[in-house]
């Protein structure tokens, strides 16, 4: 995948993630962030969140993400 497609692709996930999570940072890492892709190369992603929900309204966050990936 070239790195506009790795781009766009990222920002497509990012934006499902903010959609049901309250995000602080996503940092690209592994063989996409070094340019070392190759064919088989997965996405390296990690998203740190803000902790400024209870539990309970994270835990319903994350099932709604969930339904969202499922479509």
């Amino acid at each position: 995948m070239d790195k506009a497609a790795v781009t766009d692709r990222l920002n497509k996930y990012v934006d499902l993630v903010r959609d049901c999570f309250p995000v602080q940072k996503v940092i690209l890492f592994g063989s996409y962030a070094k340019g070392t892709a190759g064919e088989c190369s997965d996405i390296d992603v990690a998203v740190y969140l803000i902790r400024s929900t209870t539990f309970w309204s994270r835990s319903i966050n994350c099932l709604n993400f969930a339904g969202i990936l499922m479509k």
